[in-house]
């Protein structure tokens, strides 16, 4: 599994990384909103793409949502849709109805509120059927 993990918080980003390193094959970090658009673009520039994106909403640079937006409009282009398109995964402090509405309509395909443990993140990721 190829996993982006889009995390500022340099605490919070070790955490995420230490869970996913048993279970991902690759993953690259990025501690803004940009260094995230410029990696998932360069990634499915070169004919790859991720299986799970882990984004964190509140970012320097440019927002969660809004690069939620932008990853999936990537994806289009591109012609990466349906069952193939990456699973990502939202992971935010803000648990309130608005954000996790907003995330969803801008199709995230789950939501994990900080702070969250192993446990929570494998059953996401199961039931976005990353693992069994």
């Amino acid at each position: 599994m190829n996993v982006l993990i889009v995390e500022d918080d340099a605490i919070s980003r070790k955490m995420i990384e230490m869970l996913m390193k048993p279970i991902a094959n690759e993953y690259d970090l990025a501690e803004d909103g940009k260094i995230a658009q410029y990696l998932f673009n360069k990634y499915i520039d070169t004919g790859n793409r991720y299986d799970l994106v882990l984004l964190d909403i509140m970012l320097p640079k440019m927002d969660g949502q809004t690069l939620l937006q932008k990853f999936r409009k990537k994806e289009k282009e591109k012609g990466i849709q349906g069952k193939s398109s990456c699973k990502i995964i939202m992971v935010s402090a803000l648990g309130d109805a608005g954000n996790i509405m907003e995330a969803f309509k801008n199709q995230c395909d789950g939501y994990l509120t900080k702070p969250y443990n192993k446990r929570n993140l494998i059953e996401e990721l199961k039931k976005l059927e990353l693992i069994s």
